[in-house]
């Protein structure tokens, strides 16, 4: 039950990492924001100029987490529920904050080629599948 509970922590942390990256990133026009967020806070709604809110030290913050979930995604000893909860947050990031598709598209790409040798057999067929 330990590996499960440790599982279960870290698809908490994940999603906690998926919100950091989106507050932590101005949102665009291109922007696709769920209803129950549209009034979240974000990067955008801070003035860069502010005297005690450092915009660009927040941004630069907030790429540095995306950096650091993609990494996790690829490491070959991730669950596969933390893979899918992975796969979901970066699709998730990647609708709201559309400067990072590029980054989740070539995530997508390399694990496609590099699936990780936790997953059993009937997992990385049915994720080939999909």
């Amino acid at each position: 039950t330990t590996l499960f509970r440790s599982s279960g922590i870290r698809t908490i942390a994940i999603k906690f990492v998926e919100s950091i990256i989106i507050t932590l990133s101005p949102r665009t026009l291109d922007s696709d924001i769920p209803k129950r967020q549209e009034n979240d806070i974000s990067l955008d709604r801070i003035p860069k100029d502010h005297p005690y809110i450092k915009y660009d030290s927040l941004r630069d913050e907030g790429k540095s987490a995306l950096e650091k979930l993609l990494k996790f995604m690829v490491h070959p000893a991730i669950s596969s529920i933390n893979l899918t909860t992975a796969l979901g947050s970066l699709a998730s990031i990647a609708r709201q904050r559309p400067m990072f598709m590029s980054e989740v598209i070539q995530a997508y790409e390399a694990l496609h080629a590099n699936l990780p040798p936790t997953l059993a057999k009937s997992q990385v067929s049915s994720r080939s599948e999909e």
